[in-house]
C-alpha cells in the first residue's frame, strides 16, 4: 500500500478524522505542523481553552479592526504564555489549536531533512502493527 502524503490541511484533518495510520506530511505544512509540536504539551482541557480563545477572537476581529484577536487569544488565557505566540500562530495555520493538539497526541513523528525540503512521517500510537504486519 502507498504512503498516504498530505499537503494541506484539509487533507491533515481528513487523515486524522479517518485514523489513517501512518501518512508523510511535507512541504510548507510540514514546516508549520513542526512549530506547532509545543501545543502537545497542553492539557486537553488547556488546548480546549486556547481554540476557544483563539476562536473568539476571531468571530469579534471584524467589529474591532482585528484589535480582539490579540487580546482575546493571548491575553486571556495561560495556555498562550506555555506555548508562545508563534506556536499558536503556526497551529493556527495547520488548521486549528486541536487539530494540531490530537495529531501530535495521537501520533509519533519522525522529522526528515530540512527546510525546505522537510517532510514529517506521522505512525498512529494507537495501532498494533504487529496485526497487520504478521498478514503481509
Amino acid at each position: 500500500m502507498d504512503m498516504l502524503i498530505v499537503n494541506t490541511k484539509e487533507q491533515l484533518k481528513k487523515a486524522k478524522d479517518n485514523k489513517v495510520k501512518e501518512f508523510m506530511v511535507t512541504g510548507e505544512l510540514a514546516e508549520k505542523l513542526l512549530k506547532a509540536q509545543k501545543i502537545s504539551k497542553l492539557s486537553k482541557t488547556a488546548a480546549i481553552a486556547l481554540a476557544g480563545a483563539v476562536g473568539a477572537g476571531a468571530v469579534a476581529a471584524p467589529f474591532t479592526a482585528g484589535t480582539s484577536l490579540g487580546v482575546a487569544a493571548f491575553a486571556s488565557t495561560a495556555a498562550a504564555s506555555t506555548v508562545g505566540t508563534g506556536t499558536i500562530i503556526a497551529a493556527v495555520a495547520v488548521g486549528g489549536v486541536l487539530l494540531a493538539f490530537t495529531i501530535f497526541k495521537d501520533y509519533s513523528f519522525e522529522v526528515i531533512g530540512s527546510p525546505p525540503d522537510m517532510t514529517i512521517r506521522f505512525i498512529s500510537k494507537h495501532h498494533d502493527f504487529t496485526k497487520s504486519e504478521s498478514n503481509s
